[in-house]
């Protein structure tokens, strides 16, 4: 009898992927300070961060679906981040906040060989990943002779694909499409004051790290 407007498939995680942390933000998170005082101190504050999001779904080859409308869609979500906070104060104090933060981003939605999906009004197919890392280090130092360094890496790789090896019939709209938002933010501060102080601070953002199908999105109709 086919499907109807109410029907729905729901996989792992209601086929709407979502893995975060368990404080309900959906962020995954590290986190990590010091801090000393003296005539020589020296203080460093690191904190690393990494996420894998992996998301697969497949309508298998010679499937039948007949509906009124028909949506097949993914929509998964990574967000992790790290933030470092270092500092020290004394005669000579050395101090350094390092981050680093990866995230890696993959969704495939497949349409097999000789599947058949018939609506009498629309069809959608559709994969959405969105993706956010971020870094944030800081670091603090004074006093005769003090140094300090900050440093935020981040690194990012997405695949958002849609692929469809099927026969689509609608009797108004057919939508294929990949949609990908992806966002690195790296910050890195020094706050740092005496006599010979020495202070530098990086960030940098690199974001299609493994090639070049780590920076995509791809929709391919057969």
């Amino acid at each position: 009898s086919g499907l109807n407007y109410l029907d729905s498939f729901s996989g792992i995680g209601g086929a709407v992927s979502t893995t975060g942390a368990p404080s309900g933000d959906n962020t995954v998170t590290a986190t990590t300070t010091g801090a000393t005082g003296g005539l020589v101190t020296v203080s460093s504050a690191s904190a690393t961060a990494s996420q894998t999001v992996t998301t697969n779904l497949t309508v298998a080859g010679g499937a039948k679906l007949t509906a009124t409308n028909i949506s097949v869609e993914t929509d998964s979500i990574l967000s992790v981040s790290a933030a470092s906070d270092g500092g020290g104060g004394g005669g000579i104090s050395i101090g350094a906040g390092t981050t680093s933060t990866t995230g890696k981003h993959y969704s495939t939605l497949t349409i097999g060989s000789d599947a058949k999906l018939t609506a009498t009004n629309d069809i959608l197919i559709s994969a959405d990943g969105d993706t956010t890392v971020a870094g944030r280090a800081i670091t603090g130092n004074y006093g005769l002779g003090a140094g300090a360094d900050a440093t935020s890496n981040v690194y990012l790789d997405y695949g958002i694909k849609t692929f469809v090896n099927g026969d689509l019939t609608a009797g108004n709209l057919i939508t294929v499409e990949s949609r990908g938002y992806a966002n690195g933010d790296a910050y890195a501060e020094v706050d740092a004051g005496g006599l010979g102080v020495g202070a530098h601070s990086y960030s940098h953002v690199r974001i299609g790290t493994s090639g070049e199908e780590s920076a995509l999105t791809r929709t391919e109709v057969q």
